[in-house]
C-alpha cells in the first residue's frame, strides 16, 4: 500500500481497519484517508449495520467526518436501540447529545408530517359530512364568502336537524366526535 505499484492495492472492509490503525500509528496520511473514506462510505451506504461502534471507533482516532457521519445516520435509531446499545456508555457525551436531539427533531418532524395528513383528512371528512347534510336538507348552507373550514363544518353538522330519514339519522353526535378528534390531532407539536 505505501509503494504503489501498477497494480495498486485496494481497501476493503476486510483490510480497512487493519490498514487505517497501522497509517494513523506510522502517520501516513494517504492510506488514512483511504481507509477513512471506505469507512464514512460504508456507513453512509449501510454497509455498516453498527454505526454506533463506527462511532466509538471515530471517536477513538478522532476521525472527524467518521463521527459526523455516524452521529448523522444515528439519528435513524430508536431511543430504544440507542438505550440498549452494549457500548452506549463509550460514547462521548457531546455526541451522545447530538444523536438524541436528531432523534427528537426527525420525531418531531414526522409528527408534523402525521398530524398535517390528519388535519386535511379530517377536514375532508367533515366537508363530505356536511354535504350529505346540506343534501338531506339537515344544516344551513354557507354564508356569502364564509370560509370553509373543518371547524365550520363540524358546526354546522353539530346542528343538523335531520329526522325522519331512513338512510340516517342526525349527525351530531358524530361531528362531536369529529371535534374531540380534531382537538387531539391539533394538540400535537
Amino acid at each position: 500500500m505505501m509503494y504503489p505499484s501498477l497494480e495498486e492495492k485496494l481497501v476493503t472492509k476486510r483490510n480497512c481497519y487493519f490498514l487505517f490503525e497501522l497509517a494513523h500509528e506510522y502517520q501516513i496520511d494517504s492510506i488514512a484517508q483511504k481507509c477513512e473514506a471506505l469507512m464514512v462510505t460504508m456507513v453512509k451506504n449501510r454497509t455498516e449495520d453498527d454505526v454506533l461502534a463506527m462511532l466509538i471507533y471515530g471517536q477513538k482516532y478522532q476521525i472527524k467526518t467518521l463521527i459526523s457521519t455516524c452521529i448523522y445516520e444515528a439519528r435513524r435509531l430508536t431511543l430504544k436501540e440507542l438505550k440498549q446499545h452494549l457500548m452506549r456508555d463509550q460514547i462521548e457525551p457531546d455526541n451522545y447529545l447530538q444523536i438524541t436531539e436528531g432523534i427528537i427533531q426527525r420525531l418531531e418532524e414526522q409528527c408534523k408530517v402525521v398530524k398535517d395528513k390528519s388535519l386535511s383528512k379530517l377536514f375532508d371528512l367533515s366537508q363530505s359530512l356536511y354535504s350529505h347534510a346540506q343534501h338531506k336538507g339537515g344544516v344551513s348552507e354557507y354564508w356569502y364568502n364564509e370560509k370553509r373550514t373543518t371547524d365550520v363544518n363540524l358546526s354546522r353538522l353539530g346542528g343538523d336537524v335531520s329526522k325522519g330519514n331512513t338512510t340516517c339519522g342526525a349527525l351530531t353526535c358524530v361531528a362531536k366526535y369529529l371535534k374531540e378528534l380534531k382537538a387531539t390531532v391539533d394538540s400535537l407539536p
